[in-house]
């Protein structure tokens, strides 16, 4: 960790954004911390510039991001929008909390799904089991949008 540390704190010629750009997409009125947890934990992980957003602007965030969050924190969120955030964002995906299930029709191959363990019981009754499932996936770099270094 040591080594870790000193390698990120070598950057004195480094810009804001640098070591990464997280955007978080969820929350709501009744549930604001867990898209505040998410930030934390993207930032306690090095990077370095976070940005929390409504879905509606949720296209806008991933590509200004290099990671997007999406669902923490989300009370009921609309299907047909959830699948097309999977389906056309351009960088690494984390889908969470009240989003997965409404992006297990999607192509995951680009995406973690972190599931508590309700969320898991409750999935896996109604679509089957997750891991032995070709929806669940594990990210994979995805080609950088145009116009980003």
């Amino acid at each position: 960790m040591e080594e870790l540390l000193a390698e990120l704190a070598d950057g004195d010629d480094s810009e804001k954004g640098d070591s990464g750009r997280v955007g978080v997409v969820g929350g709501s009125i009744e549930f604001a911390g867990p898209p505040a947890l998410s930030g934390l934990a993207a930032l306690r992980t090095g990077t370095d510039v976070l940005r929390p957003d409504s879905v509606g602007k949720v296209l806008a965030v991933a590509e200004w991001s290099d990671a997007l969050v999406v669902g923490p924190g989300l009370e009921t969120p609309t299907p047909k929008a959830v699948r097309e955030i999977v389906d056309r964002v351009a960088v690494p995906t984390v889908v969470d909390a009240t989003a997965i299930e409404h992006a297990l029709e999607c192509d995951l191959s680009g995406s973690v799904v972190t599931p508590d363990s309700a969320e898991v019981e409750r999935i896996e009754a109604e679509h089957g089991s997750l891991a032995s499932s070709a929806r669940y996936g594990s990210a994979r770099r995805k080609p950088r949008p145009s116009g980003r270094g």
